[in-house]
C-alpha cells in the first residue's frame, strides 16, 4: 500500500518510479533528492545589471529571448567568440614575429632608442 508520504515523495523521485525503487531506498538516485532537476549543472545566481537592465528588458519584450537566462547565456557566448577571435589574432601575430627572417634587435639597443626618443619630450 502506498502512503501519502511515498506518493508525494515519488513526485520528487521520478527515477524511483522508473526503476521501481522505493523512495526511501538507499539506492534512490541522487537527482531524486535535488529538487527534481536531474540535469541541472549550474546554480542560480543574482546579477545586478545596472544600465544593461534596459537592454535585457528590450530583448525580452521583442520576443527574441524567452528569459533573462537566455539573454545572459547569449551574451556569454558572444564574449567567448570575441575572446577566441582575439586569441587567434594574437597567435597569428606571434607566429608572424617568430617566423620573421630579420635579425633580432638587442634589448639594449631598443631601450637606448626609446630613451633618446622620449628625452626630447
Amino acid at each position: 500500500m502506498t502512503t501519502d508520504h511515498n506518493r508525494n515523495s515519488s513526485r520528487f523521485c521520478p527515477l524511483s518510479d522508473i526503476l521501481k525503487l522505493p523512495t526511501h531506498s538507499s539506492m534512490t538516485m541522487s537527482c531524486c533528492r535535488a529538487n527534481f532537476s536531474p540535469m541541472r549543472t549550474s546554480k542560480p545566481i543574482t546579477v545586478t545589471l545596472g544600465k544593461q537592465q534596459a537592454s535585457l528588458d528590450a530583448r525580452l519584450q521583442s520576443g527574441a529571448y524567452e528569459s533573462a537566462s537566455e539573454v545572459v547565456r547569449a551574451g556569454l557566448r558572444a564574449l567567448d567568440r570575441e575572446e577566441a577571435a582575439l586569441d587567434e589574432i594574437m597567435r597569428a601575430k606571434i607566429r608572424e614575429a617568430i617566423n620573421d627572417p630579420r635579425p633580432d634587435i638587442p634589448a639594449a639597443d631598443v631601450f637606448a632608442r626609446l630613451r633618446s626618443r622620449h628625452a626630447g619630450r
